[in-house]
């Protein structure tokens, strides 16, 4: 039988006017090092940031091999 089971992250998302047209936006969740994307909306960057989530996560569990650890153990 299988369980799901649900995990909220923190996401920040900063603005910068300074970046090229297209990527305004950065959003990152600080506790998967490495995970960030870039956006030309919030709502765009927080969309791709719930994917990237799901990426790391799914990657992270893969370098393990088939036994799932669990995610306390994968977060920095």
């Amino acid at each position: 039988m299988s369980h799901k089971i649900t995990y909220t992250f923190d996401v920040e998302i900063e603005r910068d006017d300074e970046e090229e047209e297209g990527r305004r936006y950065r959003a990152c969740c600080p506790r998967l090092t490495g995970c960030h994307v870039y956006a030309s909306n919030e709502a765009e960057a927080l969309d791709k940031m719930r994917r990237a989530i799901d990426i790391w996560l799914e990657f992270a569990c893969r370098q393990f091999g088939d036994e799932e650890p669990p995610i306390e153990d994968l977060l920095g």
